[in-house]
C-alpha cells in the first residue's frame, strides 16, 4: 500500500467518542413532576374540604348528610304490582324483590334522634316542659293543703272552727272554703262585717298563700234565701260585698293586693249543699290559690 492509499484511508475512518455518564446521571426525564402535581392536587383538594367543613353549620352539614343517606323506606308505588313494567323484569317474570333498607345509625357522629323534624322535637320539650310544671304545682298545691290544715288545728283559737273549714284541691288550684254552720256564722244575717273569729281564720288563710307567689280569687256565696219584699239589696249585692270584705282582710293580714286576680259574687247558684238550697254551708267564701293554667 502507497502512502496515497494510506492517506485516503485515513480521511475514510470516522472516529465515534462516549461520554461517560450515561443516562444514570440525569434526572430520570419528567415522570417526577406527574407525581408531584397530582401529589399538590390532593393536598389542594384535602385543605379546600377542611375548610368548607369549618364554614358549612350544623343544619348544612346535616342537609348533606341527608343527601347522600339511603332512603329508609320504599314506597308501594315505586315497586311491586303498579308502576312501569308492573314490577316485571324485561328478561324474567315476578315481581321484583329489593332487600330491606337501613337507616343508618350514625351519620357524621349522629343518631337517628338528631333527624328528627325540628317543630315535632319544639313540642316535645314544651309538652316535657309543661309535664314538669304541673307536677310541680301539684307538689306545692299539697305541701299549701298540709300547711294549711295542720296550722288549724295547731291554733287553739282557730282549731274550733275546723267545722267551718274545707280544703281541697280542684282544677283551679286549692280551694280553701269558710262556710256557715248552723251553730256558727262567718257573718252576722244579711251582713257583709266578718265576726273577729272570722277575721283571724282570714288572716291564717292569708299567711300561707303569702309564701307561695300565686295568684289568688276571692267568690262570695249565698244560700237561697231571698231578702225580704221592699229590700234595697240582694243576694247578689250580698255575695259581691262578702268576696270584697274577704278580700280586704286577705290584703289587711299581709296578702300583696296585687296578687288578687278577681272578686266573684255568685249569689245561691253554685251552692255546696244543692238538695238544701237554704243550708247554712251554702253561706260560704272560696278563696282559690291559683294554678298558673287558669289564669
Amino acid at each position: 500500500m502507497n502512502a496515497g492509499d494510506e492517506e485516503t484511508k485515513a480521511q475514510e475512518l470516522v472516529i465515534i467518542r462516549r461520554h461517560g455518564g450515561g443516562e444514570d446521571g440525569g434526572h430520570h426525564g419528567g415522570v417526577w413532576k406527574i407525581a408531584y402535581a397530582d401529589f399538590a392536587t390532593a393536598m389542594m383538594a384535602f385543605f379546600l374540604l377542611l375548610w368548607l367543613l369549618a364554614a358549612t353549620t350544623e343544619e348544612q352539614k346535616l342537609g348533606i348528610a341527608n343527601f347522600f343517606m339511603p332512603t329508609p323506606y320504599i314506597k308501594n308505588d315505586m315497586v311491586g304490582s303498579s308502576g312501569f313494567s308492573g314490577g316485571h323484569t324485561p328478561q324474567e317474570t315476578g315481581q321484583l324483590e329489593s332487600p330491606p333498607m337501613t337507616h343508618p345509625d350514625v351519620v357524621l357522629g349522629m343518631s337517628p334522634s338528631d333527624f328528627m323534624d325540628e317543630e315535632a322535637e319544639e313540642d316535645l320539650t314544651e309538652q316535657d316542659l309543661r309535664r314538669q310544671i304541673e307536677r310541680a304545682e301539684e307538689e306545692e298545691l299539697q305541701r299549701v293543703t298540709a300547711e294549711l290544715e295542720a296550722a288549724i288545728s295547731q291554733d287553739p283559737n282557730l282549731a274550733q272552727l275546723s267545722e267551718n273549714l274545707l280544703v281541697d284541691r280542684t282544677p283551679e288550684g286549692v280551694r280553701i272554703q269558710i262556710l256557715d254552720q248552723d251553730r256558727r256564722a262567718m257573718f252576722p244575717l244579711s251582713s257583709a262585717v266578718m265576726y273577729p273569729y272570722a277575721e283571724a281564720l282570714m288572716a291564717k288563710v292569708a299567711q300561707i298563700m303569702i309564701g307561695t307567689g300565686r295568684m289568688v280569687s276571692v267568690t262570695g256565696h249565698t244560700d237561697a234565701i231571698p231578702f225580704q219584699a221592699g229590700s234595697q239589696r240582694d243576694n247578689w249585692q250580698l255575695s259581691s260585698d262578702r268576696a270584697n270584705a274577704s278580700r280586704r282582710a286577705l290584703i289587711a293580714a299581709g296578702l300583696p293586693e296585687g296578687r288578687i286576680a278577681r272578686v266573684v259574687g255568685k249569689a245561691d247558684t253554685d251552692p255546696l249543699d244543692p238538695d238544701h238550697p237554704d243550708a247554712a254551708k251554702n253561706r260560704r267564701i272560696s278563696v282559690v290559690l291559683l294554678r298558673s293554667t287558669t289564669l
